[in-house]
């Protein structure tokens, strides 16, 4: 027999742990890291003489064989191994040998302490190891469930002035509310004079344009400084402490563009790229669909392990269910953490230009109740923003990358009451809580697109339904894979709606829906039907 292990260390802690043979020659075991930051694992393996043997006894025992050559056998065996050991294991050993007689060896072959002697001393000369460690990076949970909120610092003061950092931490509760724990925030550096753009992206600014946060760099200073209209660095340091109050997280957006302004400009010419004649080269925008897979999935595997996704574009319901398997399921899930965004600053899609509030709903729940990561850029999300810069674009009019807006939090209409119904269950249902991949059912409508997400530990299972064509009414069927959510054929189920307006129907075999323009998504908790009592039946006398 075999005797494999993986050895896992991270900052000088080392652990083995024995790997179990799954038939066939192959074998498994797994670890928890204990520790944040980086691990690494190698696997070994050698012929386990000791166990080859015990096997080959209990065998020859079960046939009535004659056992006397065999234990004179582990007796060799045994004493082999005491000549590795120490003085006081080797005198156990040489003790468990003397007792492998044909009268009582079973007691002996049996007892943990002889397995564990033997194999702490036994010969490894010949094992062998993986010619290289596996590299493992541990991240804590919020690296792979949180949910994200954009937002323009400068568009949360009040009415007709520049906001400060100051005035977004003060109505930090609006956004905690909601349920987002992440406060993801456009670049807060100082912004460049040179070739500052105007509202809508116009090509001359004038004197009351404030340009946009991605052209960074100006005589205030680079990226180590805050624009003087947002504060100081006393000011972000109270934002931070008014998120970690509400139990909120701070995300800076990264951005390595540099205005002409900037002062690495000047200061370190060699850091940028130039043309023929020695002046630096403008960048060409890069394309916003992020359409280079490999290299998404390539700084993933550097440590880049979170990004923005295809998520905006997937739309229809085979390319969206293809999408929900790939970024959820092994290989693609072993070393990349989608964040699906529902919109972007740069990006908003036609669905959303053509769709409503029906359309606003759907990709909400699309991208709240499928992955771990989520997010929103608000309040232009929540408060149904659609209108697009011209036909055929993905730009906003009256875009807050070129100008501050003035927000009205408390519209009537807003989703975020839905919003926060979405961040409830995603906290409340173990399901969603763990990042159990999406587990895609099928319908008997093209236009719903289902899936469960399924806990085996608490038996939690949470059944998502989303009218593609959400502006139509629509009624349809879900037929629940009964053995891939771990449900017994013959138990009788039940559908506890989980968002308000839900309806739906259980059969033997599936879930009937009716999705309708107010209420375009069914969101499902399946539980075991409560068992009806029948009742003795009256007789005469």
């Amino acid at each position: 027999m075999a005797d494999q292990c993986i050895d896992c260390r991270a900052r000088g802690l080392a652990r083995l742990t024995p790997l179990r043979e799954q038939g066939n020659d192959r074998w498994q075991a797994s670890f928890t890291p204990g520790l944040i930051g980086p691990w690494e694992y190698t696997v070994s393996g050698r012929v386990d003489y000791f166990a080859s043997w015990r096997r080959d006894l209990a065998l020859r025992a079960q046939a009535g064989d004659d056992l006397a050559g065999e234990l004179a056998e582990g007796r060799l065996l045994i004493d082999a191994v005491a000549t590795r050991a120490p003085a006081a294991d080797a005198a156990e050993l040489a003790a468990f040998a003397a007792a492998l007689s044909p009268k009582d060896w079973q007691q002996t072959v049996h007892d943990d302490r002889l397995l564990t002697l033997m194999s702490r001393h036994a010969d490894r000369s010949l094992e062998t190891w993986l010619t290289t460690p596996r590299p493992l990076w541990v991240d804590r949970e919020r690296a792979a469930f949180a949910s994200w909120y954009e937002a323009f610092p400068r568009s949360w003061g009040p009415e007709g002035q520049h906001g400060t950092l100051g005035d977004l931490a003060d109505q930090l509760g609006y956004i905690a509310d909601m349920g987002f724990d992440v406060l993801y925030l456009t670049p807060i550096h100082p912004i460049g004079q040179a070739y500052r753009k105007g509202k809508n992206n116009a090509l001359t600014a004038t004197p009351e344009d404030v340009g946009s946060p991605w052209g960074i760099g100006s005589e205030s200073g680079g990226h180590t400084a805050i624009h003087p209209d947002l504060g100081t660095f006393a000011d972000f340091e109270y934002l931070r402490q008014q998120a970690a109050r509400h139990g909120m997280e701070l995300a800076l957006d990264l951005a390595l563009q540099c205005s002409p302004d900037h002062p690495w400009v000047t200061e370190h010419p060699e850091w940028f790229r130039h043309r023929a004649d020695g002046s630096i080269r403008y960048a060409e925008n890069p394309p916003k669909k992020y359409q280079d897979p490999k290299t998404m999935y390539r700084l993933a595997k550097l440590g880049f392990t979170q990004s923005y996704t295809y998520f905006t574009w997937r739309t229809e319901k085979r390319e969206l269910s293809d999408y929900l398997t790939e970024v959820s399921t092994p290989p693609v899930s072993d070393f990349f953490r989608p964040n699906f965004f529902t919109n972007t600053p740069d990006i908003l899609h036609a669905t959303l230009q053509e769709g409503g509030r029906p359309m606003f709903m759907a990709r909400l729940t699309l991208a709240a109740l499928s992955v771990g990561n989520w997010g929103i850029y608000g309040p232009a999300m929540e408060l149904l923003e659609a209108t697009p810069r011209e036909p055929g674009s993905e730009e906003y009019l009256d875009s807050e990358k070129y100008e501050i807006r003035q927000w009205n939090l408390h519209q009537p209409d807003s989703l975020a009451p839905f919003i926060t119904a979405l961040n409830t269950i995603r906290r409340t249902e173990p399901a969603l809580t763990r990042v159990r991949p999406p587990l895609v059912q099928p319908t008997d409508n093209d236009q719903l697109l289902a899936w469960c997400r399924f806990d085996a530990e608490s038996g939690n299972r949470v059944v998502v339904v989303v009218n593609l064509q959400p502006q139509q009414r629509c009624r349809g069927s879900v037929y629940v894979n009964r053995e891939q959510l771990g449900i017994d054929a013959d138990m009788p189920l039940q559908a506890i709606p989980l968002v308000d307006g839900s309806t739906a129907s259980v059969t033997s075999d599936s879930i009937d829906i009716t999705c309708t323009p107010a209420r375009p998504v069914a969101v499902l908790r399946l539980v075991k039907a409560p068992t009806q009592l029948t009742l003795p039946e009256a007789t005469d006398g």
